[in-house]
């Protein structure tokens, strides 16, 4: 899928299914993010810092896209059916969307967006009614670009992990 740039931003983003040969750099890519956005720290469960680096299991328990700009990887998401090792909060007829990771130098170019909606067209395709994904309590910017797609809180599925308040949204397709 090809999705233009936006806000003047002229590089075309193209979305893809990951293969083996890009684990490496999504579990890179998506650990660096995490870290430079603050969502990971010193205090942070040993078993998650291992989740968001190990972009092969990922590849192979679920969908990751991935988000290239001129043969570059600058962003990946998981989209994980239930039964999945890595869905926590779908049930049978939903998809649960987690690790968006996007570059800070290609964030506001559609990136995100490219990436949301390539899940969205495979829960379509999977025929599920609805989309779920958790967002730490703290990130206003994550909760706002959900919210501007179209997703609504779901406050009955928000959950707690290791100290950390997950919020949940939902968007019904």
């Amino acid at each position: 899928m090809a999705f233009p740039g936006i806000s003047g931003h002229t590089d075309v983003v193209e979305i893809r299914v990951a293969v083996s040969d890009d684990a490496e750099t999504v579990g890179r890519l998506t650990l660096d993010v995490y870290r430079g956005n603050g969502s990971v720290g010193p205090n942070t469960d040993h078993g998650y810092l291992e989740s968001l680096s190990d972009g092969a299991s990922r590849i192979k328990h679920a969908t990751v896209f991935v988000a290239e700009v001129d043969g570059e990887l600058v962003g990946t998401i998981t989209a994980a059916r239930r039964g999945s090792p890595l869905s926590h909060v779908a049930t049978a007829d939903e998809l649960e969307v987690r690790m968006l990771a996007v570059e800070a130098s290609s964030r506001r170019h559609g990136v995100a967006n490219g990436l949301v909606a390539a899940c969205e067209q495979l829960a379509r395709d999977d025929e599920k009614m609805a989309i779920i994904l958790c967002t730490e309590s703290w990130n206003s910017a994550a909760q706002s670009f959900y919210i501007q797609r179209g997703y609504q809180p779901v406050p009955d599925r928000d959950w707690t992990v290791n100290g950390t308040t997950l919020l949940a949204y939902e968007m019904r397709l």
